[in-house]
C-alpha cells in the first residue's frame, strides 16, 4: 500500500510538473502574441502621427504662402495709393483711440 501511495504521489508530481511546463509555454506564447500586437499598434500609431504631422506641415506651408501673398498685396496697395493709405490709417487710429478711451 505504501508503494501504491508513493507511485500515486510520483504520478501527481509528474502531472503538476507537466502542468507547470504547459503554463510556462502558454505564458510565453501569450507574451509573444501580445508583444507582436503591441508592436503592430505602435507602428500604426507612429504611421498615423506621421500622416497628421505631414498634413499639419502642408497646411502651415499653405497658410504661410497665403500670408506672404496678402502682405505683398498690402504693400502694393500702399505704394500705389500712399495718400489714401495714410488717411485710412489715420481714421482707423482715431476709431481705435475712441473705442479704448471709454
Amino acid at each position: 500500500m505504501a508503494t501504491k501511495a508513493t507511485e500515486e504521489g510520483a504520478d501527481l508530481e509528474q502531472l503538476i510538473g507537466a502542468m507547470r511546463d504547459d503554463i510556462a509555454k502558454l505564458t510565453e506564447a501569450l507574451t509573444h502574441a501580445f508583444a507582436a500586437k503591441a508592436h503592430g499598434a505602435a507602428d500604426a500609431a507612429k504611421e498615423g502621427f506621421e500622416d497628421v504631422l505631414g498634413r499639419g506641415r502642408a497646411a502651415a506651408d499653405r497658410m504661410k504662402g497665403e500670408a506672404e501673398d496678402a502682405a505683398e498685396s498690402f504693400h502694393r496697395v500702399i505704394e500705389s495709393r500712399p495718400l489714401a493709405s495714410v488717411l485710412i490709417a489715420l481714421v482707423l487710429g482715431f476709431v481705435a483711440g475712441a473705442l479704448t478711451r471709454r
